[in-house]
């Protein structure tokens, strides 16, 4: 790939506690995702791109492979100066574009709502689903906080779909649904 880029930034720069870092959300174009990931981190910094498994049709035995969940998105954990991480998007050579605030300026995702998010896209659960967040927008439900089980003190809305409740948490762009049970959840007034 390349020798790799130094830049340079004094320990003032650095977040120093990841739980104040925040994270940046990327689009990507041709399922260039992985690609992506691969040419950020080899610039040491973290991403996240939500997964899941799906029958590998290949095989006649039982398999299955990870692949993203929802194409052409990815998480960026802001661990270096801003500056920096620019400089760093600008010299890549893979088309994308970085979510952008009203001021024009990279969107933040607090990690806290990111820590939600890539709790509730663990690949191992079952019946979670990645979707448009212009999808949840358009079905009506309640805003609910989870009061009891794994995803218990989640923010989200509560949804009702063929008679079963599903559970959605939106961060920029896409949303994750979860089914759960209407009684574990409570509606924020």
């Amino acid at each position: 790939m390349g020798e790799r880029m130094m830049y340079a930034f004094t320990n003032n720069d650095m977040v120093n506690n990841e739980e104040d870092s925040s994270w940046y959300a990327i689009r990507t174009y041709h399922c260039k995702e992985m690609q992506l990931v691969d040419y950020l981190q080899g610039r040491g910094l973290t991403c996240f791109v939500p997964m899941t498994y799906v029958k590998d049709n290949s095989s006649e035995a039982d398999l299955h492979r990870l692949v993203p969940a929802i194409h052409n998105f990815v998480f960026v954990r802001k661990t270096l100066p801003e500056r920096v991480i620019q400089r760093i998007f600008q010299e890549c050579c893979i088309m994308m574009s970085v979510y952008k605030n009203d001021n024009n300026e990279y969107y933040e995702i607090p990690n806290r709502e990111m820590n939600d998010i890539r709790f509730l896209c663990d690949p191992t659960f079952a019946n979670v689903q990645v979707i448009d967040s212009d999808e949840v927008e358009e079905r009506a439900g309640k805003e609910v906080v989870i009061v009891q089980g794994p995803f218990k003190g989640l923010q989200g809305k509560l949804i009702r779909q063929q008679r079963k409740y599903y559970f959605i948490k939106t961060v920029i762009g896409i949303g994750i649904m979860v089914r759960i049970s209407r009684w574990y959840c409570k509606v924020i007034e």
